[in-house]
């Protein structure tokens, strides 16, 4: 009992650390959306850009650690995916959302030509990739990725076309240009020195007499109580007794199979059994689980080491975490679906895993 209360109080500040730190980084993460958000309403569409920035990538990825209890390799993993799907290395991303309430579908097709990145200098720099649903009409709720060449500064602007007669520029409160800082120059002002009063006009101020202090009462004589032997119930949650020898029931004796009875077959497990498995094993990282329940064929295509690496570097392997569904689109095929939380956006995961019969048992074809 004791050791149970001891592991709870070890415990108890372990999980109010991971809150903290949860809270911590939430916030961080909460305040850079902030500085980097800006919106547009039009009469007939409200339309809102977020960049994701550089420095949001160690925040947002403490924070999923922590709410996912990764370790640090797993932590690593999870960022080297974040950047590569965002392409921050090599790009400046931002996610715009369109809501069009309006009767007639709005156009902005090409949306090369309507969207632009405004530098402080007045160059304009289209984008080099979008989602395709931008250059379709759009009706409702368009949401999607659009990303421009790499920039040094962050001081620019993201201007879109075709939202009506004026052009709209997206300011965001991001980083300022390092120009931009105001000098500030100091100011030294002389003040005359202060007069003193004469010493004869300095008169003491009477004191008020003190009122006469109350005896104290003296403390009632508290009860003396033995210490428990057992802790708090509060403490310690509530086991079942442990009962003597002498009440435990002595196990059962195995006795062997006579001649003329047979031992029952070893039940395989089902295909959606092996499928669970499977999945199971690539939201926990374990490539090994995942290796075993491989076809011949697949093993000797793919080696260990070579699947591990494809697998464990797939961004399909965090959405799998939060959950997933599957549909069986014939016997031996399976579409596996699951949505990866990127932000302020989710993107939907698939992959089509096929299998086969081998001795009765099934099999995944990678």
């Amino acid at each position: 009992m004791w050791r149970r209360l001891a592991l709870s109080l070890i415990l108890v500040p372990l999980f109010a650390a991971t809150l903290l730190a949860q809270g911590r980084d939430g916030e961080e993460v909460s305040e850079i959306l902030d500085k980097w958000t800006a919106f547009h309403w039009t009469p007939d569409c409200l339309i809102w850009a977020v960049h994701y920035p550089d420095e949001i990538v160690d925040p947002w990825v403490a924070l999923e650690a922590s709410r996912r209890g990764l370790s640090p390799e797993e932590a690593a993993q999870y960022k080297a995916n974040f950047v590569r799907d965002l392409r921050l290395d090599s790009s400046e991303p931002f996610l715009v959302t369109v809501y069009h309430f309006g009767v007639k579908p709005l156009e902005l097709a090409p949306f090369s030509e309507r969207a632009a990145l405004l530098l402080p200098s007045g160059e304009r720099v289209k984008p080099f990739f979008y989602e395709p649903q931008f250059d379709e009409p759009i009706s409702g709720v368009v949401q999607g990725l659009v990303f421009f060449p790499k920039q040094e500064r962050e001081d620019f602007e993201l201007a879109i076309t075709g939202l009506g007669e004026e052009e709209r520029r997206f300011s965001f409160k991001g980083r300022p240009a390092p120009e931009e800082a105001p000098t500030v120059k100091p100011v030294i002002v002389q003040l005359p020195p202060l007069k003193e009063p004469p010493k004869e006009e300095a008169q003491e101020k009477p004191h008020a007499p003190e009122a006469p202090k109350k005896a104290a009462p003296e403390p009632s004589p508290k009860p003396e109580v033995p210490p428990p032997d057992e802790p708090p119930v509060w403490l310690v949650p509530p086991s079942a007794p442990i009962p003597s020898k002498e009440e435990q029931p002595s196990p059962p004796l195995t006795q062997p199979l006579s001649s003329g009875e047979e031992e029952s077959p070893i039940k395989l497990p089902s295909k959606e059994e092996v499928v669970k498995r499977f999945l199971d094993a690539w939201a926990a990282g374990d490539a090994e689980e995942m290796y075993s329940l491989l076809d011949e064929e697949s093993q000797k295509q793919y080696p260990l080491k070579v699947f591990e690496e494809r697998v464990m570097d797939n961004s399909l392997r965090w959405a799998l975490k939060d959950g997933y569904t599957t549909e069986w689109l014939a016997e031996d095929k399976v579409r596996v679906v699951a949505v990866q939380k990127l932000l302020v956006m989710r993107l939907l995961r698939r992959v089509d895993l096929s299998l086969v019969r081998h001795e009765e048992e099934w099999k995944i074809a990678w």
